[in-house]
């Protein structure tokens, strides 16, 4: 598979997760909070804030998602 900037921090979040897997999952943890948040903060969001708050929500539950499925990913990537 062609290198992409997802893909490098797909494997830079994997190599992390496997250094220290007790921080990491804390970290994600903490993570999914703050994307929760955004989510939140989107849905309470006046009209005028709606498509950057928008935005914030996306981006973060898209790295939270790419976060939590670090491992799993970077192993599909190694073996290509």
């Amino acid at each position: 598979m062609a290198s992409s900037p997802q893909n490098e921090l797909i494997l830079a979040s994997a190599a992390l997760a496997r250094f220290a897997p007790k921080e990491w999952e804390r970290f994600v943890g903490a993570f999914a909070v703050f994307a929760t948040e955004q989510t939140l903060h989107l849905m309470q969001s006046p009209l005028e804030e709606l498509p950057r708050a928008q935005g914030r929500a996306q981006v973060a539950t898209q790295l939270h998602g790419l976060m939590a499925d670090c491992l799993k990913k970077a192993g599909q990537l190694e073996r290509n």
